[in-house]
């Protein structure tokens, strides 16, 4: 049978196809043997199926994909292999905004990926998974804790994050937009849901890592988790499981949940009632605590954004501020609410309720990084003097009744607006 010669090309990219399907299956499982191998993936006809293996096909589309490969084997009397075949790297991919994707491979800590640097600093963060683990580990110690929570969340809970604020996957390599990370002094676990059990299982290092299948039957919650490690402690310790968190990057509901399963862990053991097993440490979270993550990332830790603010035009926002505001206040007095504050610290709400946008701060949406406070008399947003540069922006904000003050400062103004009133009552978002 004769096959058109555009047949013929099809049929040998899907066996080229199938071939480095079966390639990247053998390579993953070599991952943890020692075999040594570097790769970066590509199709092509030309397939080798000897140790040295090159896998060169172009696939041409409107986004193409591109990989190359290169397998090798070490030898066993190498001088390199016990040290090569030791650090274990695990798949990687990278995304971001171009139309085109890339899957890679490191085999040396040299080659791993590095966070994009705020500054021209020669520092350099810990790059391997080991290495990050032991620094967050050391630090543990010197704040006596034994589990340290790390989520995907910043301090606005936004679902897409700036870069300065992906703590968990400069901790982890998962680059998932859900995950939370906890690490004990001899354990570190993800927890992630089904959306990204296949990514979380590409870039764990699993020589450190072991990855909780959340929302499977089997699988413990992470405050169930904590605080059956937190009775076994206190049986053998006799003393509160500390667990440490940046209170600027959980909800509330969050600390009332890890505090309940305390609570339930204790009824469900034989210990006495009033026997008190956990504890939440903010590490001075009350405006001057530490992030651990950021201790390790260091002077490697990409810069928080300060994106200049532009001007959102009534024809689209459809509502001005001070409308928006005084609607606000009409809610604050109602008698079921009484407040005297309205926070709001969701970027959205920052962006809807002062008519601004900005692009940068976060890549994948229009919103700054700001704070906002409404009380009776006064209107404040909390950003960096960098987001309010042009004159348009503010006039826009001075029209408004807005007063512009430092982004740190809102814990500092909440706390003032309690010292200053004794019928204080403080709405949040």
């Amino acid at each position: 049978m004769l096959l058109h010669h555009s047949s013929k090309k099809r049929i040998q990219s899907i066996a080229s196809i199938r071939a480095l399907v079966k390639y990247t299956a053998i390579a993953f499982c070599l991952t943890s043997s020692n075999k040594v191998f570097s790769s970066s993936f590509s199709l092509n006809t030309n397939t080798n199926t000897s140790t040295n293996a090159h896998l060169n096909t172009h696939l041409n589309s409107n986004n193409s994909a591109r990989f190359h490969s290169t397998l090798s084997t070490a030898s066993s009397s190498s001088p390199s292999s016990s040290s090569a075949s030791s650090t274990r790297s695990p798949f990687l991919i990278h995304r971001g905004g171009s139309t085109t994707s890339s899957l890679q491979m490191s085999t040396t800590a040299s080659e791993l990926p590095v966070p994009a640097t705020a500054s021209n600093s020669t520092s350099a963060a810990p790059v391997t998974a080991g290495a990050k683990l032991s620094a967050l580990r050391t630090l543990m110690k010197e704040h006596n804790l034994d589990a340290y929570i790390v989520p995907s969340d910043d301090p606005h809970l936004s679902e897409y994050v700036p870069e300065a604020y992906m703590r968990r996957k400069f901790l982890t390599d998962f680059g998932g937009s859900a995950g939370t990370a906890v690490v004990f002094q001899d354990e570190a676990l993800l927890w992630t849901d089904s959306r990204y059990y296949n990514e979380a299982n590409l870039q764990l290092d699993f020589d450190h890592w072991e990855l909780m299948k959340q929302g499977l039957p089997k699988v413990p919650t992470i405050t169930k988790y904590i605080s059956d490690m937190a009775v076994t402690h206190y049986t053998n310790n006799n003393k509160a499981f500390q667990v440490g968190i940046d209170p600027f990057v959980h909800a509330a509901s969050f600390a009332k949940d890890l505090n309940d399963a305390f609570d339930n862990a204790v009824i469900s053991s034989d210990l006495k009632d009033d026997a008190h097993i956990g504890a939440i440490d903010t590490l001075g979270g009350d405006g001057d605590g530490v992030n651990l993550i950021d201790e390790v990332w260091g002077t490697d830790r990409p810069a928080i954004p300060t994106s200049p603010f532009r001007v959102h035009p009534l024809e689209y926002a459809g509502v001005s501020v001070q409308d928006k505001v005084e609607d606000i206040r009409d809610e604050m007095k109602d008698s079921n609410t009484k407040a005297t504050m309205s926070v709001f610290s969701a970027l959205d709400d920052i962006a809807y309720l002062f008519n601004v946008r900005a692009k940068g701060d976060v890549a994948t949406c229009p919103v700054g990084i700001a704070y906002g406070t409404i009380t009776h008399d006064e209107v404040v947003l909390f950003c960096d003097d960098a987001k309010v540069q042009t004159e348009e922006v503010k006039q826009h904000l001075k029209e408004a009744g807005v007063t512009i003050k430092a982004y740190d400062g809102i814990i500092d103004e909440i706390k003032l607006h309690v010292a200053n009133n004794n019928k204080a009552k403080i709405w949040l978002d």
